[in-house]
């Protein structure tokens, strides 16, 4: 994982990237924690790509490949949007399914030093309380 990071005057990072290098390809992540974008998430693959137009909202998220373009989501009011997480998740903690709680741990558990990694290879620190 190689990343960067741009600072605010107060030290806070504003924006940055990380480029993950898997081998035969690589993947790119870039943020902006000050504006708003007006174009729409994109992942690409080999195979076509998925486009997300409000990734904040998870709204109107498409899967393109060879030019036909399919939703794959559904619209949603603001209230119900995580209600499916949320009952997964109560769950989940509940402990009712061992095998399903190991593996969520072990990528959550990937995930936080994959966000450790970045933050060491962008210096960004955070104050020691």
């Amino acid at each position: 994982i190689k990343a960067t990071a741009l600072y605010l005057e107060n030290g806070a990072d504003k924006s940055g990237s990380a480029i993950f290098s898997y081998g035969d390809f690589s993947v790119e992540l870039t943020y902006n924690k000050l504006l708003q974008a007006t174009l729409p998430s994109e992942i690409v693959g080999e195979n076509g790509s998925v486009i997300i137009e409000k990734i904040g909202l998870y709204s109107g998220v498409f899967s393109v490949q060879n030019g036909e373009k399919i939703r794959l989501d559904k619209d949603e009011t603001k209230e119900n949007l995580m209600s499916k997480e949320a009952l997964f998740f109560a769950e989940f903690i509940k402990g009712k399914n061992t095998e399903i709680y190991n593996k969520n741990s072990e990528l959550c558990f990937n995930v936080h030093k994959c966000m450790d990694e970045i933050k060491k290879n962008a210096g960004i620190l955070y104050p020691q309380i």
